[in-house]
């Protein structure tokens, strides 16, 4: 009987957390989720509080925590099921499947590594914790889970790919915060409210509800008081080109002039409508473009007859050889601007191979996932590309998940944000609109325009809070044009960056640390501890 109880307990565990973990990230890949997103995780808390009670050994703890994440992961990173079959490799059908399967669930894993440590760091955080200061455990799970997100943007290995904030974007009021503190405070009061919940089931204390109820009601509050009082500044039109070119035939050298020939078509469609700078996808040309070449030479005519700013994806070189995936600004007057945009954060078994004589011995297979025969060296710098009308930072596919660079974009005097992408590795699935959505929030946690045109979706014209105002939708092709706001103000998330993050840290060793030194300090003056 005791043995039945024990393993019914432990299947009802490992059933909240498998549970909790899709859940949340099924809120996180489908806005319309929002707001389950705030109770996604309440069975998965109540076991780690009542875990934390028990002080569960630090390697059992971490199992739970392992388990959690990865399974959190690998629905996040489902996208990776729609890159099979890998044809524009050349790859067979048994070896593209054990290739994504590889990426899907080794990527997974990799960041559930460390992001599991949180879960036996929280227990030995809170352990000792006295009964009157028990309300402190909602806020650390908060905190820790702020610091696996930021600590996910430090490395290589580390993809942001799945911040909560993504889950609350199609609610305009719950984000406007993060031209506060950034997404990541976002994720805070989610992880916090799910918490609070579990707190209120495990130790009946409805007042944490009530706590927890009036800090959400808050922050959509200002945020809906920032969108009443939100005034527009001067505006110029703009267009995102996307030709649905798909991976196979992008690096197929017989269509190179077919897709000159559609972009050129949008070039002068966009002019028609009153664009004034039009911008292409990631390296919509697929090799090295010279500012001499002949192909250069037809572009300049482009966007000499178009009277527009044309902004081409292409690769370049330095004088030592290095190749960059980067961004070309072709002038209305023909010349091309002295300022290329390179992208600063590659994609590893894309755009380069991390350990690269171990991974072509031992992962051979994955060593021919890389665009190019050889690695890509990332750009140095936000290199902000001056025009007449306005001061333009670029980003280039997944610079733009990861904040700090849209950050130095704007600080180095961006006005408005232009993003190339590909894309076409996800064909339809919900990772479009995923990585869309990053772009939002870079819109809203500097007070930007962004310009994003994507490959085979989706393109989109975002404002300064958010909103999508024109959009071209899933392996579609055609031109989006609108208005966008040129501003050069600062929001108070671009002053401070992630300072948020930062006092998180320091609310977490403050929870451990704090007792220690009081307790040392009543002992030193001779009284009970």
């Amino acid at each position: 009987m005791i043995d039945f109880i024990k393993n019914h307990k432990k299947i009802s565990t490992a059933v909240a957390i498998a549970s909790s973990a899709v859940l949340m990230g099924l809120c996180v890949m489908f806005t319309q989720l929002a707001l389950l997103q705030w109770i996604a995780v309440v069975p998965a808390a109540v076991c780690l509080l009542r875990l934390a009670d028990k002080g569960v050994k630090f390697g059992k703890a971490y199992l739970y925590g392992l388990a959690f994440f990865w399974t959190y992961y690998v629905v996040v990173f489902h996208w990776f099921a729609y890159m099979h079959p890998l044809d524009f490799l050349e790859m067979g059908h048994a070896e593209s499947l054990a290739v994504v399967c590889l990426a899907w669930f080794g990527l997974s894993f990799l960041q559930a590594v460390f992001s599991a440590l949180a879960v036996p760091l929280f227990i030995v955080t809170v352990k000792g914790v006295k009964e009157k200061y028990r309300c402190l455990l909602p806020l650390v799970a908060a905190a820790f889970w702020v610091i696996i997100e930021y600590s996910l943007t430090l490395t290589w290995a580390g993809v942001p790919w799945s911040r909560l904030a993504l889950g609350q974007i199609d609610v305009p009021f719950a984000v406007q915060s993060v031209s506060l503190f950034g997404s990541y405070f976002i994720t805070f009061l989610i992880v916090w409210i799910n918490f609070l919940v579990a707190y209120t089931l495990v130790y009946k204390r409805k007042a944490a509800l009530s706590v927890g109820a009036c800090v959400l009601a808050l922050n959509f509050l200002v945020g809906a008081l920032m969108l009443a009082t939100y005034t527009e500044g001067e505006k110029i039109t703009v267009a995102a080109a996307q030709g649905n070119v798909s991976s196979a035939e992008k690096w197929d050298k017989h269509s190179r002039q077919k897709t000159l020939e559609t972009y050129e078509k949008f070039v002068y469609e966009a002019s028609a409508l009153g664009a004034k700078i039009v911008l292409t996808p990631e390296s919509v040309l697929p090799y090295k473009l010279s500012k001499t070449g002949f192909i250069s030479a037809e572009l300049s005519e482009n966007a000499d007859a178009a009277d527009v700013y044309l902004l081409i994806g292409a690769f370049s070189t330095d004088d030592n050889y290095n190749l960059y995936n980067s961004i070309f600004a072709f002038e209305p007057d023909g010349n091309i601007n002295e300022t290329i945009y390179s992208k600063r954060r590659l994609v590893p078994f894309g755009e380069f191979l991390p350990f690269e004589p171990i991974v072509k011995v031992l992962l051979a297979p994955l060593a021919e996932v890389n665009a190019v025969a050889s690695n890509f060296t990332p750009g140095r710098g936000s290199n902000i590309i001056a025009t007449d009308y306005a001061k333009l930072g670029c980003l280039i596919c997944f610079d733009s998940i990861y904040e700090t660079l849209t950050l130095e974009s704007v600080r180095d005097g961006a006005e408005i944000i232009m993003i190339s992408t590909n894309d076409s590795w996800f064909s339809d699935s919900a990772a479009l609109s995923m990585h869309n959505n990053q772009a939002r929030l870079r819109a809203i946690e500097n007070c930007r325009s962004v310009v994003r045109s994507a490959n085979t979706g989706i393109s989109s014209i975002i404002t300064p809070t958010g909103e999508i105002v024109k959009s071209i939708g899933a392996l579609k092709k055609g031109v989006a044009v609108a208005e966008v706001e040129i501003r050069n103000n600062k929001t108070l998330y671009t002053c401070i960056g992630n300072l948020f993050v930062f006092i998180c840290y320091a609310f977490v060793l403050g929870v451990k640390i704090v007792p220690k030194i009081k307790i040392a300090f009543n002992r030193k003056c001779g009284r009970e501890p």
